[in-house]
């Protein structure tokens, strides 16, 4: 039974993300730890092009090297970069994503711009998402949903 548009959010089998990093303390680096600490049931895919390994977990230089399916990518690189990101997330099959980027709209007509390439790159690559600037805050436990 395929899944429905919610599931790959709330209940995704694999989560890929994008900005995950070696570097203590970043953003990336705390998402990873929060789903293995979370006790996130599935797959965790590190999306890093300059790592091999996060956190015991091996790391890949982009979506679609991953060469599995990925329910749901988490993205916390710099906005700029998010439109390309969406838009391999349609290349490789990831039907819901979660921005945590910020500097999008409410950063002027620069903001502007880029919400609009996400937007756009979104709807051309069927890709549904939740954000810019979604955040979770370090401290917080992720709690993931029985299947």
């Amino acid at each position: 039974m395929e899944p429905k548009l919610l599931d790959y959010f709330f209940r995704p089998a694999s989560v890929a993300v994008v900005g995950a990093s070696t570097r203590e303390g970043s953003v990336g680096h705390i998402l990873v730890d929060n789903l293995q600490k979370g006790d996130f049931p599935g797959q965790i895919y590190p999306i890093n092009p300059k790592a091999t390994e996060i956190l015991g977990a091996k790391a890949y230089p982009s979506l679609t090297a991953v060469g599995a399916p990925v329910d749901l990518a988490v993205i916390c690189i710099p906005i700029k970069g998010v439109p390309e990101i969406i838009k391999e997330c349609g290349q490789s099959g990831i039907k819901a994503a979660v921005i945590i980027s910020a500097g999008g709209k409410e950063a002027g007509d620069q903001g502007q711009a880029i919400d609009a390439a996400i937007h756009e790159e979104a709807r051309q690559a069927g890709v549904r998402y939740l954000g810019p600037n979604t955040w979770i805050s370090p401290t917080s436990s992720i709690i993931w949903a029985a299947k």
